[in-house]
């Protein structure tokens, strides 16, 4: 098994997306974004396919390469199933229809055992792929988030679609936001000028804290 608990400086992130889907519902994504076409690290985590062959992929959540066969997400993205639930990641975009993308599947999976699902606190899962993707890891904030990342921007990255109840088409897209709140456990952006939704949970929240862009937290409600 990997790890039972993810980085313990990572914060989740109560920005603005949905409740996660429902069966059969697929979600949203960055609203007020523009399309991403870097981020590599940045992966979509989809019901694990029938068929190898099959593009009808339903998009859960989004997540972040790293380490090289480790995926951090969000915990609410694997409710539906459970941490024994199965699933795949895509790098690459849009979904499925990457000449240089591929799919990985998820060979095991852990929730952070403090995720508290009524306060978002510790929000946090891991996923373990059977390959290691190629393309580099982000880097992660290893020091507590300093108070003065209130009012400054921060980046959020997902996948899904532009507007709500829209079908989402894969495409890894990015927005800035606006720290408003940070505390021990959690930090609130509020739009900036974009927002975040249900396909995003799990997605990083980029931002330079003095050491340049890293994985400062991960979507988690809103």
């Amino acid at each position: 098994m990997i790890a039972r608990r993810a980085p313990a400086l990572l914060l989740a992130l109560a920005a603005g997306c949905a409740p996660p889907p429902s069966p059969g519902v697929r979600a949203a994504a960055i609203v007020g974004g523009s399309d991403d076409a870097g981020d590599g690290a940045v992966v979509a985590l989809i019901d694990r396919r029938t068929r190898c062959d099959d593009t009808d992929v339903r998009i859960v959540c989004s997540g972040t390469l790293i380490a090289p066969r480790v995926v951090l997400t969000a915990a609410h993205c694997l409710r539906e199933q459970g941490a024994s639930g199965t699933w795949e990641v895509y790098v690459g975009s849009p979904v499925g229809g990457d000449a240089q993308g591929s799919f990985f599947v998820v060979t095991d999976a852990a929730v952070d055992p403090e995720w508290n699902p009524d306060t978002h606190e510790h929000d946090l899962a891991l996923l373990r792929l059977s390959d290691a993707p190629p393309t580099a890891p982000l880097p992660l904030a290893t020091a507590p988030l300093p108070a003065s990342l209130v009012g400054a921007t921060v980046r959020v990255v997902g996948y899904g679609s532009t507007a709500a109840g829209a079908i989402p088409d894969g495409t890894r897209r990015q927005t800035t936001m606006t720290v408003s709140t940070l505390d021990a456990n959690l930090f609130r952006a509020d739009p900036s000028p974009g927002n975040s939704c249900g396909g995003d949970s799990g997605g990083p929240v980029l931002g330079d804290v003095g050491a340049g862009e890293q994985l400062l937290g991960v979507t988690a409600s809103g």
